[in-house]
């Protein structure tokens, strides 16, 4: 029996819902002996009141905290079997019940997970139900009362009494009977093959409650509702429910057809606070829904969950645990169902999912298409070669107008029919179908290569060609119906037959999977989250903070965003982002960008990589995750703390380290936690590593200190505050106050003896040395003076304020050839002459003394001389007044130097003006050297131009006069042989038109040159009159009375001056032009001739609607003979003359013409009057002549 009979036989539930197929539960996690279970073998389970998850098995009991597994000391050889119990106790506490060996019963507490052996049980208590243990526990407050069935009699013991109580059965129960004991609102019921009865242990009466509907049935199990209002009933084809209003049946038949399944012992019933009952009857589990009334079949997804469950049960954070006999397996999620290979679908991963009708549904998968219909395979894809998978990978499918169509990859475009077979196109040139879309009537097929097709009568058509290597993910029509491709390389507007690129803010967001439009706003998922179509801009969305490849889209009915993305799925319901997985259910990681629907019964089907998820509304309940936490131990320097000894330790015990344990099931890797040490922060500590179970602080000072903890898991609410007692660390007895009061004491008194003397000695060296370093300073000024008072250049002399001499330095005795002793006592006045060494003058300085520099000339013993003089007194050397101290420089050497330096300048500044004047002067000439230069280089390229010209005109000319000459002579020699002259004029007019044409070139280059050497004769010119005779003189040519003339002048001064010849020549080649290209095969041909005059110029239009020109060889036209068509026979000379006349004449002429249209030339000529007028009036000073022309060059 590895597979259950559902899985065996999904058929027979198709009546359950709308598609309803076998549903399994993917679990969250499944736990073997390889994780740390003690054994696979699972035969009880129960959570204690800590929260842990105990499990008995073969070999003992584990327990699960959501992270570490632990093994029960003491529990290896500890009897479990099918009917074992474990049951749990306020105070983490727990209670094992099974049978022994002998068929005693069994009975063992486990406080704080030690083994507490029960030795109150009577010596004879009899045996127990050789089927099976028939037990019973009841919690009120801290009171326990246990029911035991043994023998024909019901044993009742409680915690607040010694003895067990024994109450004979009644003699209508047989005891092979009993199937189960179950307290309901603290009253024992008997369950029984026969009846249900009641047991009040106050008046030893057994009731019989057995309800009139539940007439010969059998009652196999029951349990109550999370809030013991209710019990619920399980029998052997029937589900019922008992309140205090009486007894209902819920379902008369669990099963639409008799199972063929061999019957076993297993009988499990849980009620969950979603209202949600689960079932295991025999083989089956089946899931009952309280609020709507369903009944769905289910099982656990994948081979190992597939054994029969033992015990079934729901813990506080409303997880699902399955204990089997191959391990147990815990369900978080019962809201994603899953469908996968193994139940039906020809592959697992699931592309495309389309409803096709309220029964009918297709999936695309990566070898075909597969159709459901309620609840059976109609169709199943065939398997394909593993090489060849993607090839036929269905990428997307659309109903329009009623027909379904698949984009198939290699396979092209797929047509549904009726009988639910696909008809293939293959697309032209090797393409592959991505998407299929519909827009303007027009059935639209997205390519792997830059293309849109559009496909009509069994025919591709293109569409739009980016012309780039895109592959085409999605076409998108937004609200004002425009089109728009979403590739890996940005959005694309389809405008015609343009494909317009979107610019986006980040490279990440052109990347584009899929669209969505969502409250009034059109959202797009990109390879790096989610984005908007903002002011012809792709910008993020902040508000939606999924930071990863975004591949589907889905608003449903409530207005909830779903994301499919590479991880799961995500959910924006009412501003709050969940995320849905492989941990809460979901059978696939990544969501393909097709296969994310909702149904018309509300379910959402989501396609992943490794299957299908259908996501109920009915099962759905939003998780509110708190862990548990406790704190286990706290330890000081390895050393554990005692609460019996209190928290106080030595200063030198100072490394705290608190051991906590966290308990979780629902998400344990997403578990992080926060934490402080008071009394050394105040800011929380925050850590995502859920591994953790300790926080360890080293080299703390002493103080109080309490460890805080707290814990969320998935960024959801944190847990309690869990909080230590307060740990003090001692100071240590040298920072006590009296230690430190005695150490001051002690230390200032030693400290103030020997403070005394060393200051007292210090003192006394220190008073030497400065004697000792003052002298020798001393000592050293002295020699420092002498030496420069000796040395110095400067005579320095030192007065009284009388002006008598009182020192005077070996200097200044040279100066004036006397010792010192003959000038010591002497006035200064009487060695120098000057004012400034007058007493009154030193009297007035002595009033205001102060630094004085100044230059004299003195005579010295008869010789001038210049000095330098310094006046600044000293009065640190006599008591009463300072001493004037007057230093007198020989400055006579620099006096002389500057005199010739003054005169060296005087001549340098006349040398340098007259060497500036000659530098002008050659600027001036290499200025007029450089413009002569210049103009010989223009001169030189006007005659290199001139040159090519000529040898162009000379070879052009040479061919052009020849070529009529050798038509003629070719012609004569015909004559000549034929010998006929009958035949001669025919000859004779070849030959005319030969030489004609040889005219005509003789004339025209006779234009030219007369252009190109004649004077202009500036003349009043009567537009009418000339524009008349050139007609007049284009008259031979054929085709003229054919055209019809617009002539229009406007000259309202009647006083243009230009000159007449050239103005003729150039109105007679433009208007022989239009009459040689006229356009034979129009009905009307024209010529339009505008002109405009005023003082300053003429403006002459010429249009016709001739052959025209080719706008390629309009650049050209005015070139030497250049011929803009092979209709010419012209010269090639006409257009040319008329841009080098109008040059001459100061004029320009502009050309536009269309092939098939016409042409128009636009000429405009100065009013060489109003030139004239303009040079009268400057002086005739102002007239420059140019050299090398006048009159006598004609």
């Amino acid at each position: 029996m590895s597979l259950l009979y559902l899985c065996l036989h999904p058929g027979q539930f198709k009546a359950y819902g709308q598609h309803q197929l076998l549903k399994k539960f993917n679990a969250r996690s499944y736990y073997e002996d390889n994780d740390g279970l003690i054994s696979n073998n699972i035969f009880a389970s129960a959570q204690s009141s800590n929260g842990e998850m105990w499990f008995g098995t073969q070999k003992g009991i584990s327990t699960f905290d959501g992270i570490r597994w632990n093994t029960i000391e003491g529990s290896e050889n500890l009897p479990f079997h099918y009917t074992s119990m474990l049951l749990a106790l306020p105070g983490d506490s727990m209670l094992q019940m099974s049978y022994t060996p002998n068929k005693n019963l069994g009975l063992r507490l486990f406080h704080n997970k030690n083994l507490i052996e029960l030795a109150n049980l009577p010596e004879h208590f009899g045996t127990v139900n050789q089927y099976g243990l028939n037990a019973a526990a009841l919690k009120t407050g801290r009171q326990l009362e246990i029911a035991v069935q043994a023998d024909e009699h019901i044993w009742i013991g409680r915690t607040s009494e010694k003895e067990w109580q024994k109450y004979k059965l009644p003699e209508d129960i047989n005891t092979r009977n009993i199937t189960k004991l179950v307290y309901y609102q603290s009253t024992l019921l008997i369950l029984t093959t026969k009846g249900l009865y009641s047991f009040h242990p106050a008046t030893r009466h057994y009731s019989l409650l057995w309800p009139a509907q539940l007439k010969d049935r059998e009652i196999l199990a029951a349990t109550t509702s999370p809030d013991g209002s209710k019990l619920y009933l399980l029998g052997n084809d029937w589900l019922g429910e008992w309140n205090d209003e009486g007894f209902r049946f819920l379902s008369q038949k669990l099963y639409p057809e008799k199972p063929l399944y061999l019957p076993t012992n297993f009988y499990n019933i849980v009620a969950t606070r979603a209202g949600l009952i689960i079932l295991q009857h025999n083989n089956s589990l089946i899931l009952y829904h309280t609020a709507n009334g369903s009944i769905q079949p289910f099982r656990l997804a994948d081979s190992y969950t597939s054994s029969v469950p033992t015990a079934i049960i729901e813990d506080t954070e409303e997880n699902l645990w399955f204990s089997t006999m191959r391990g147990v397996a815990m369900v978080n999620n019962l809201s994603f169902a899953t469908v996968a290979k193994v139940a039906g679908l020809a592959d697992s991963e699931i592309s495309t999912v389309l409803p096709l009708d309220s029964a009918t549904i297709l999936l695309g998968s990566n070898i075909g298409v597969n159709i459901l219909r309620n609840g059976n395979w109609l169709k199943e894809a065939q398997g394909k070669p593993t090489y060849s998978t993607n090839n036929y990978r269905i990428m997307d499918a659309r109903t329009i107008n009623g027909q379904t169509l698949i984009a198939g990859n290699s396979q092209g475009l797929g047509v549904l029919a009726q009988d639910y077979e696909v008809k293939w196109h293959k697309l032209p040139g090797n393409l592959w179908a991505t998407t299929v879309s519909y827009w303007n009537g027009q059935l639209l097929i997205g390519t792997d290569a830059g293309k849109v097709l559009s496909f009509r009568d069994g025919k591709f058509q293109d569409f739009i060609d980016t012309h780039q290597s895109l592959y085409i993910r999605k076409i998108f029509i937004d609200q004002e119906n425009r089109l728009f491709l979403l590739t890996p390389k940005g959005l694309f507007h389809v405008d015609g037959s343009t494909a317009i690129p979107i610019e986006a803010e980040n490279l990440h967001y052109n990347s584009l999977f899929c669209f969505v439009q969502w409250k009034g706003r059109t959202l797009f998922g990109t390879s790096h989250g989610v984005c908007e179509l903002k002011n012809n801009r792709i910008v993020p969305v902040p508000a939606i903070a999924v930071n990863r490849p975004v591949y589907a889209m889905l608003q449903d009915k409530n207005g909830r965003l779903w994301m499919g993305t590479d991880k799961g799925v995500y959910i924006l319901d009412n501003n709050k982002l969940k995320n849905y997985n492989r941990h809460n259910g979901l059978i696939g990681q990544e969501i393909n960008r097709s296969a994310l629907v909702e149904m018309q019964d509300g379910s959402i089907w989501i396609g992943s990589d490794r299957g299908l998820s259908v996501f109920d509304p009915a099962l759905y309940k939003e998780p509110s995750i708190v862990p548990l936490l406790c704190l286990e131990t706290v330890k000081s320097n390895e050393k554990q703390l005692s609460q019996q000894s209190g928290y106080t330790v030595d200063y030198n015990q100072n490394t705290l380290e608190f051991i906590f344990k966290p308990i979780t099931f629902y998400l344990p890797e997403a578990l992080q936690y926060r934490y402080r040490l008071e009394g050394l922060e105040k800011e929380w500590t925050y850590s995502k590593n859920y591994l953790q179970n300790s926080v360890r602080f080293t080299s703390l000072p002493p103080g109080q200190y309490t460890f805080s903890i707290q814990a969320s898991v998935q960024n959801g609410s944190w847990s309690p505050v869990t909080s230590s007692s307060a740990v003090i660390i001692a100071p240590p007895f040298y920072t006590r106050w009296w230690f430190i009061a005695l150490l001051i004491l002690g230390v200032g008194f030693v400290g103030f003896t020997i403070h005394s003397f060393i200051f007292y000695k210090s003192n006394e060296t220190r008073l030497k040395a400065a004697i000792k370093t003052k002298k020798s300073q001393i000592k050293q000024s002295e020699s420092k003076f002498k030496a420069i008072w000796e040395t110095m250049d400067t005579g320095v002399v030192l007065t009284t304020r009388n002006a008598s001499i009182v020192m005077a330095n070996p200097s200044f005795c040279r100066m004036f050839h006397k010792p010192e002793e003959e000038l010591i006592g002497n006035d200064i006045a009487a060695l120098l002459d000057h004012a400034r060494f007058s007493r009154a003058f030193i009297e007035d300085w002595y009033q205001n003394p102060r630094v004085l520099r100044f230059e004299v000339e003195v005579k010295v013993a008869g010789a001038p001389l210049y000095l330098l003089v310094t006046f600044s007194f000293l009065n640190k050397l006599t008591p009463k007044e300072p001493l004037l101290v007057i230093g007198l420089k020989d400055v006579s050497d620099q006096k002389e130097a500057e005199m010739k330096n003054m005169r060296l300048n005087e001549l340098l500044i006349r040398q340098n003006r007259d060497l500036v004047k000659k530098e002008l002067e050659l600027a001036t000439f290499n200025s007029e050297l450089l413009e002569r230069q210049k103009e010989l280089q223009e001169a030189l390229h006007i005659l290199e131009e001139r040159n090519f010209e000529l040898d162009q005109f000379v070879y052009k000319t040479s061919h052009d006069l020849r070529a009529p000459i050798a038509s003629a002579i070719g012609l004569l020699n015909i004559m000549k042989m034929e010998g006929n002259p009958e035949g001669w004029p025919r000859y004779v007019d070849m030959i005319m038109r030969s030489l004609q044409k040889q005219d005509n070139f003789i004339k025209a280059m006779l234009n030219f040159s007369k252009t190109a050497r004649a004077i202009e004769k500036p003349e009043l010119i009567n537009f009418e009159a000339l524009i008349a005779q050139c007609l007049l003189d284009l008259q031979y040519l054929p085709g003229l009375d054919q055209i019809s003339r617009r002539i229009s002048i406007t000259d309202p001064r009647g006083s243009f001056y230009s000159d007449k010849m050239k103005i003729n020549i150039i109105l007679s080649n433009i208007l022989s032009n239009c009459i040689k290209y006229r356009d034979s095969g129009k009905a009307t041909s024209r010529v339009d001739i505008t002109v405009e005059t005023s003082e300053q110029q003429a403006h002459i239009i010429i249009s016709d609607n001739g052959i025209g020109i080719n706008q390629d060889y309009l650049q050209n036209i005015f070139d030497m003979f250049y011929r803009a068509t092979e209709r010419s026979d012209g010269s090639g000379l006409g257009l040319y003359i008329v841009k080098q006349t109008l040059e001459r004449l100061g004029g320009k002429i502009e050309a536009t013409s269309e092939l098939g249209k016409g042409s128009c030339f636009t000429i405009t000529l100065p009013n060489m009057k109003a030139d004239q007028e303009a040079v009268l009036v400057l002086s005739p000073e102002s007239i420059i002549p140019i050299n090398g022309w006048d009159s006598s060059n004609r």
